[in-house]
């Protein structure tokens, strides 16, 4: 009887080919827009983080924009080339407005609609721009090529009453050209070209601040100063050749920017950095997309410049 027992549990612990069935990957939609562009919108198939697989992009899809049940504008595709060459998009032929409830309308063939719904909220000014320093290396053989670093602070008032949001994502240093004439500069041409360069955080173990992965820059809440003045410092680098380079300026943009856009980018980042870590928690990417995956979300731009010593 034990003999026939231990023999029945054995047939019992043999491996068993139970069938799973395979799931379709959801479609993911991406667009993160602003008043001052068109709006794109990424469509592809869901991948793992971990995958190294190229990204599916979905090219027969049918993208529209809806303000109180109205379409507003066309998208039109295009094709992976140009400003994105390896990726193709969906652009919109009008620029959305602050404050406006848009949704984003994907339709996909033999796939639910995605659906997602998101305004871009009021620029919070920058009131003042502080350069504390700037750092000169010349760290290449030609002692022409020069790194600038800037070390500075941007001041903002904070909207009392709201929970507000932010992206400081990079500071555009305009460049003039000069020529020599005896040594002295003469015939400076202004503005030829424009350098932007990423900021980054000076205090990295500051959990007020987190610094993206995926994106230039870094994003913060109002969470600890609600309704009051705010200087919220910053790093950023530019290189130069100074043998016939200038730089006079410096512009900082700072994006005021949706709940959605700030809990997508930080929770993205997060699990990005869970990855390095075998006993870090796993972190869910948040997504408002409905019947998919993805981000649809607004941001507003603030700019403002200060004039560097030379």
């Amino acid at each position: 009887m034990v003999v026939l027992l231990f023999l029945g549990l054995s047939s019992c612990l043999e491996p068993i080919d139970i069938p799973v069935p395979e799931q379709t990957p959801q479609a993911v939609a991406i667009a993160n827009f602003n008043p001052d562009d068109f709006i794109r919108v990424f469509v592809s198939r869901e991948k793992s983080v971990n995958s190294t697989d190229s990204t599916i992009y979905i090219t027969d899809a049918s993208v529209g924009i809806l303000l109180n049940d109205r379409v507003q504008g066309r998208f039109t595709f295009v094709p992976a080339k140009g400003e994105y060459p390896n990726v193709p998009y969906y652009r919109s032929n009008f620029k959305p407005r602050i404050g406006r409830s848009y949704t984003l309308a994907v339709e996909i063939p033999d796939n639910p609609p995605l659906l997602a719904t998101n305004s871009i909220p009021t620029p919070v000014p920058i009131e003042e721009i502080e350069v504390d320093s700037v750092v000169v290396d010349y760290p290449f053989l030609d002692r022409t090529t020069a790194v600038y670093t800037f070390f500075g602070k941007i001041k903002i008032f904070d909207p009392p009453g709201v929970d507000n949001f932010y992206h400081l994502a990079e500071v555009l240093v305009p460049i003039d050209w000069y020529s020599l004439s005896q040594g002295d500069t003469c015939c400076i041409q202004f503005n030829r070209d424009t350098i932007r360069s990423p900021v980054s955080i000076l205090d990295s173990q500051d959990p007020a601040f987190l610094a993206l992965i995926q994106e230039d820059g870094f994003v913060f809440t109002d969470r600890d100063f609600d309704g009051e003045a705010k200087r919220i410092p910053f790093r950023s680098a530019v290189t130069v050749n100074t043998g016939f380079e200038l730089v006079s300026r410096l512009q900082v943009e700072l994006r005021s920017v949706s709940g959605d856009y700030y809990r997508y980018h930080s929770s993205f980042t997060r699990q990005l950095a869970a990855r390095e870590s075998p006993l870090a928690e796993p972190v869910i990417i948040f997504d408002n997309v409905e019947n998919g995956l993805g981000n649809f979300s607004g941001y507003s731009i603030a700019r403002d410049s200060v004039s560097l010593a030379r």
